[in-house]
């Protein structure tokens, strides 16, 4: 026990002052949230809240597992719920501060490990010690995730896994024991209902571990990003099944088109106001009636708002990338 608690010790010594950085980082980002405490936010708020209160009312008010949710719809499943999230390990900042605190905590809390574990992935990639700093801050720092944060996305918190599961992707590389916190930290994604983001990282695990494996020449790359995957399954299994069996018997597939074009994504890159609900003049017209703007939104004719785009990062970081895709075909690396 000892040794364990010496070895953390040590591990905080040297990195306190990318901790320390990454903290007053996210104090900073998170300071407008957290001083007014006590209130929600816009949209969404209302709706994840709920999903956050009743799990709590069941588990501290009635002592009893949140397999059922009584107060929606005459009463649905609430385990096999996508976007459920009392499984998540950072529900218990919900279970000890209340939904509405407990939330704003976790806002805090995926900035600081977001940040600190895109650090880690920088510096296992072989960046320096000053150059790891910058991909955490246009990561979590972009526009992106306090516009979720904002209106109340909160299956987005678990995106601060992300860089975690890449860096333990990076260590099963060299020592298979890293399989199972990767796909522990992929588990923690579903159970925190990031439903979508965990979309998004078997993508980039896939992809990721596809270009090194054709670099290597070897499948070993592929193989533990599959190794990964089924023991995500296996872990995840206790909220999987409810959640595909309730998807199963219950959705229907329903077309959603989505506006996209260029100059969307150029503006979502590059165009720092991006504080505005909607997308102003140049996307959302003011002379027609709101009913006609939502009708148009749905048909794909128009965009929704912000939140759904804007991953403002900017002309510097941009450059910077393709410096690095210079220097990565030039050295032979990814």
């Amino acid at each position: 026990m000892k040794t364990i608690i010496s070895t953390c010790i040590g591990k905080i010594s040297k990195y306190k002052y990318p901790l320390l950085f990454f903290a007053f980082l996210s104090i900073m980002a998170a300071f407008p949230i957290l001083l007014n405490f006590s209130n929600w936010g816009q949209l969404d708020w209302d709706q994840h809240t709920f999903y956050h209160a009743v799990p709590r009312k069941e588990i501290i008010g009635f002592f009893q597992f949140p397999l059922w949710n009584p107060y929606h719809c005459g009463g649905s499943p609430l385990l096999a719920n996508p976007q459920s999230t009392f499984l998540s390990p950072l529900f218990i900042l919900v279970l000890l501060f209340g939904e509405v605190h407990g939330l704003k905590l976790q806002i805090f809390l995926a900035l600081f490990i977001g940040m600190l574990g895109m650090y880690f992935v920088s510096r296992k990639l072989g960046y320096g010690k000053f150059s790891s700093l910058i991909p955490p801050i246009i990561f979590f720092l972009s526009s992106w995730f306090p516009l979720r944060a904002n209106v109340g996305h909160t299956i987005y918190f678990m995106m601060g896994l992300f860089p975690w599961i890449l860096f333990f992707y990076l260590k099963a590389l060299e020592n298979i024991k890293y399989v199972f916190p990767a796909a522990l930290f992929i588990a923690f994604l579903i159970f925190g209902g990031a439903v979508y983001p965990i979309v998004f990282i078997a993508l980039i695990l896939g992809l990721y571990s596809l270009f090194i494996s054709m670099q290597s020449k070897s499948f070993k790359p592929l193989i533990i990003a599959i190794v990964i995957l089924i023991s995500f399954f296996l872990i995840a299994a206790i909220k999987l099944f409810p959640l595909m069996e309730f998807t199963k018997k219950y959705a229907s597939v329903q077309q959603d088109t989505q506006y996209h074009s260029v100059n969307l994504l150029i503006k979502s890159l590059l165009d720092r106001n991006q504080k505005e609900l909607l997308l102003g003049k140049t996307f959302m017209p003011r002379d027609i009636p709101f009913e006609q703007v939502i009708i148009k939104r749905v048909g794909g004719e128009l965009p929704w708002a912000w939140h759904e785009y804007g991953s403002y990062i900017g002309i510097i970081p941009l450059v910077l990338l393709m410096l690095v895709c210079i220097g990565t075909k030039k050295y032979g690396h990814y």
